[in-house]
């Protein structure tokens, strides 16, 4: 933790208790957005009083780097702004430790600036513009707080996100190896093994990847990520069975990871084993938001956990419509959802066509005409939305909708109902 005065470390501890006992109740996303820009605030009131209090610096960037991921992709002028500024930031901070700074406190400092910069170089490559010397000095910092504090495993995975980012998985893996004889035996060693395995398994070397992963377990079997990859490596073996048993494994080691959940139900519904995929994504909602467990690291966690969560809901809705045929329970689970992502196409989809199947024409029109806005290639919205406006006598409109779903040559699974409705308004 960075330091400063007792009394002010107490209070600003309280401040920053608060906002995080609120974002563990999972909060929907526009109720997360207003609440980290108020912490973003009142971090900033702080700082007008007491300029250059290190914890608040640290904190404060902390949250404009959260709220840079919770932004939509599309707002590219105030997602560069929070980067920007977190990085200023971070600077200044490093600057006063590096004058009066223990080598943990330097070394948590190092590794935040590291974060930033990576997400400004992926920000970058995302947009098209130069991104290398941000990953450059990402990699520098990171290695930083390596050389300050070799326990910070955190500060190696980010190095392997900024190789892999930049195309060079074999400099990711040359890092670890050369990272992992400077690690203590125990849970630290776990983890750095865990990501061994993971490259691994990307380089196609499974053998070798299941060695460091039952090296990895043996050393932490609580550490979650190691159980992820061991799932991805059946998966793409084909090996199903083996990565239902590996997230079974996980979910016994902590019940509260509800990843599991979401990883079994996703590969049970590709197998279409229906019930089992609609209990694997029922699991995760009996566990409460602010109990759940999940890959990532704070602030990232409450970020990812409320993806899982919109995950889940959206997909026990279209399991509960489309298979269970259940269109209360496909309704009730789809409000959860819109909790996380309210303008989610696909999600919208759902609703509606969960509407036209309980007989709610009106309801299911006015959300598809705004959902075929928002996704004009969306096939499957157009002829659902052709399908209502038949119920709704208005064969006309419903023939332009039914013929641009199949003018879009996309593959949808309702194609061929969509062109048996064309034939038969054609035939009016």
């Amino acid at each position: 933790m960075l330091q400063q005065e007792p009394a002010d470390h107490e209070a600003l501890n309280l401040l920053t208790a608060s906002y995080a006992s609120a974002r563990m109740r999972g909060l929907g996303h526009a109720t997360e957005l207003r609440l980290r820009r108020t912490e973003i605030q009142d971090y900033l009131n702080v700082l007008e009083d007491r300029a250059g209090l290190p914890d608040v610096l640290y904190r404060l960037a902390s949250q404009r780097l959260a709220l840079e991921r919770l932004l939509p992709p599309e707002q590219t002028d105030e997602r560069a702004q929070q980067l920007g500024r977190a990085i200023e930031v971070l600077r200044e901070l490093q600057s006063l430790l590096d004058a009066d700074g223990d080598a943990v406190t330097r070394a948590s400092a190092a590794y935040q600036l590291g974060r930033a910069l990576k997400h400004q170089g992926d920000f970058n490559k995302a947009n098209g513009e130069p991104l290398e010397a941000f990953y450059r000095e990402a990699l520098d910092a990171f290695a930083t707080a390596l050389d300050l504090d070799p326990g910070r495993i955190d500060a190696l995975g980010e190095i392997v996100l900024v190789h892999l980012a930049r195309g060079a998985p074999e400099e990711a893996l040359s890092a670890v190896r050369a990272h992992e004889p400077r690690v203590a035996a125990g849970p630290a060693k776990g983890k750095v093994h865990s990501m061994l395995g993971n490259l691994l398994v990307a380089a196609h070397q499974s053998e070798a990847a299941i060695e460091a992963f039952d090296r990895a377990l043996a050393l932490d079997a609580n550490f979650m990520d190691t159980y992820v990859g061991l799932f991805r490596l059946h998966q793409q073996a084909g090996q199903t069975d083996a990565a239902l048993e590996v997230m079974r494994r996980a979910s016994d080691a902590d019940p509260r990871f509800i990843t599991a959940y979401i990883q079994s139900g996703q590969l049970l519904a590709g197998l279409e084993r229906w019930d089992d995929a609609i209990e694997a994504f029922e699991r995760v909602f009996a566990i409460p938001a602010s109990e759940a467990k999940v890959l990532g690291m704070v602030p990232s966690q409450n970020v990812y956990r409320n993806r899982l969560y919109y995950s889940a809901g959206a997909w026990l809705a279209w399991l509960y419509l489309q298979h269970a045929e259940d269109t209360e329970k496909a309704l009730q689970a789809a409000q959860i959802a819109t909790r996380y992502q309210p303008a989610d196409p696909n999600l919208l989809d759902t609703i509606a066509w969960s509407h036209y199947r309980r007989g709610e024409f009106e309801q299911a029109r006015e959300i598809l005409e705004e959902t075929v806005k928002r996704a004009e290639n969306m096939a499957s919205a157009h002829y659902h939305l052709a399908a209502v406006l038949t119920k709704l006598g208005e064969r006309d409109a419903a023939l332009r909708a039914a013929e641009r779903a199949l003018t879009l040559d996309k593959p949808f699974s309702e194609r061929a109902q969509a062109e048996a409705l064309v034939a038969e308004l054609r035939a009016d």
